[in-house]
């Protein structure tokens, strides 16, 4: 009941959900039948096949996009399957949340690129003080291109149990990158569904965790400060 009463204000982007002023409205009704279909979830370590239907809206990179790669896909999904991402985040959490570089700035709470940004800065300003004869520094980017959806869920697995999860919810996580569909809404129109090959849900609480699980090593061949 609380984590459905913390649920956001969203507009209802699923069949199966309710809006959100009636389902504040009727909370205490629907506590009882979500617990018993998270907590069959947990125990038979399956994720129900409606919630893994995801509802994407392309978003421009850029301000006049011509080409796919230009867009972003920003996915969303049911209500109820946010309320059950939650609970797992929460484990995932308890169990890896001390192992994650604290670098990584992106879909943690409290830290955002902000702060990506301030250490970038400090970084440079140290570099140029420790060595008052240089002028500049010389910075190198990568970049992920289509990073969620091209992710890998049987190498992120194996990172969620080398960084220390819990076997009990593996089985369910596995299940969640499972059989996963989408349907594509643009304006008023949506496409047929499409099954999903790989990668992460790119919006959903475990699908950052994903992309930051199989991420948080990349940079260990560097020294710490870069």
């Amino acid at each position: 009941l609380n984590k459905l009463n913390k649920l956001k204000n969203t507009r209802s982007t699923m069949d199966m959900d309710i809006e959100t002023k009636l389902r504040k409205e009727v909370s205490v009704e629907l506590a009882t039948p979500l617990t018993d279909i998270i907590n069959a979830s947990f125990r038979e370590q399956k994720w129900p096949q409606l919630y893994k239907h995801e509802k994407v809206t392309p978003v421009p990179k850029v301000p006049k996009p011509e080409i796919l790669k230009e867009l972003r896909k920003i996915s969303c999904t049911s209500d109820y399957n946010k309320l059950l991402e939650g609970f797992l985040k929460d484990i995932i959490l308890i169990d890896i949340g001390h192992k994650i570089d604290p670098s990584q700035y992106g879909g943690k709470k409290g830290v955002g690129t902000e702060h990506m940004l301030v250490a970038l800065v400090d970084r440079i300003l140290k570099l140029l003080d420790s060595h008052p004869s240089k002028s500049a520094v010389i910075l190198a980017g990568v970049d992920w291109a289509n990073a969620f959806a091209r992710g890998d869920p049987t190498k992120t697995i194996e990172k969620f149990i080398s960084m220390g999860l819990r076997p009990s919810v593996v089985p369910l996580l596995a299940d969640y990158f499972c059989n996963r569909k989408m349907t594509v809404r643009y304006n008023s129109g949506h496409s047929s569904v499409i099954d999903l090959i790989g990668g992460f849900p790119e919006g959903s609480l475990v699908g950052q965790d994903a992309y930051i699980t199989a991420s948080n090593d990349c940079a260990d061949s560097t020294e710490e400060d870069d």
